[in-house]
């Protein structure tokens, strides 16, 4: 994850803000951030239409803060969490 955020390649995010899922808006919202490549997005397991969205893209893999691992994190070039994953994946670190 260091070595992926050393190359600007970590994102946070507020929050997805998808109203209903869109696969479509999924691509608009990463093109907006400047993602290209394989993404892994760490999301909330409550925030469906974000999941919904990103499912059906052949290069992001989505995953729950607590699945997060470092092979994902490897083969991936860009990582974007949401601010509610954070807080999560630090308590993992702190175990």
């Amino acid at each position: 994850l260091s070595d992926r955020a050393s190359d600007n390649k970590v994102l946070v995010l507020d929050t997805w803000g998808f109203e209903a899922p869109s696969t479509k808006a999924a691509i608009a919202a990463l093109s907006n951030l400047g993602v290209e490549g394989r993404s892994l997005v760490v999301l909330d397991r409550d925030d469906k239409n974000a999941w919904k969205s990103f499912s059906n893209l052949p290069q992001v893999h989505v995953i729950s803060a607590g699945e997060l691992n470092a092979y994902d994190v490897l083969v991936s070039d860009w990582v974007i969490f949401t601010q509610a994953t954070l807080p999560t994946t630090a308590q993992k670190e702190d175990s």
